[in-house]
């Protein structure tokens, strides 16, 4: 009867070892779990929400979440969808570098390829009355008032030249005429003093 009492008390001592074993790891992996720094307490739906203690986000009512030293906060993270998060190790692998958003001046060039159109609220037509063609432009810069009778731009027109020159050639003309009246008269008051002179 000693023989069957060996091994049933070996299995009962094996089991007896591996439940110890079993409780002390899960005690000793519970003590090193509370044994880590807490760095902040941050808020899942809003990280960039830290604080110093536990407690509830003023902004959506969620109850803090601790991040532990050597954690990364980004597996904590409830991001959205299409959203990437890199931890510290890849971004010193890419060389991503972050820095805070500052105001600074400088001047940079730009070249790349656009098109120029004219705002379409600030473009108002001008009728002519004739078919032409723009030949200046006086100097308006932009959103500047025009003034009553100012010259905007010298508009050519065939229309107009044509216009122009018979006007022109009349007051020739007419110049001429009353000219020749004018000549006719003088000539005629000398006739009649001649006239008179004669008598």
């Amino acid at each position: 009867m000693k023989k069957p009492s060996v091994p049933g008390s070996l299995v009962l001592l094996a089991l007896f070892a591996f439940a110890a074993g079993r409780y002390s790891s899960g005690s000793n992996h519970d003590n090193h779990t509370t044994a880590r720094r807490i760095l902040y307490y941050f808020d899942p739906m809003h990280p960039a929400y830290r604080s110093d203690k536990p407690g509830i986000a003023p902004d959506c009512g969620m109850e803090l979440e601790p991040l532990y030293e050597g954690e990364d906060p980004a597996a904590k993270l409830q991001l959205q969808a299409g959203a990437v998060s890199i931890g510290p190790e890849q971004q010193r692998m890419i060389g991503l570098r972050v820095e805070a958003v500052k105001k600074s001046s400088g001047s940079r060039l730009l070249r790349t390829i656009g098109r120029v159109e004219a705002d379409g609220n600030r473009v108002h037509s001008l009728m002519a009355g004739t078919e032409g063609s723009v030949q200046a432009v006086q100097n308006n810069p932009p959103s500047t008032a025009v003034r009553k009778n100012e010259v905007l731009a010298a508009l050519y027109s065939r229309e107009f030249r044509n216009t122009e020159q018979a006007y022109l050639g009349s007051l020739a003309s007419l110049d001429r005429v009353k000219g020749a009246r004018a000549a006719g008269r003088k000539a005629g008051d000398d006739l009649s003093r001649n006239a008179q002179c004669f008598c």
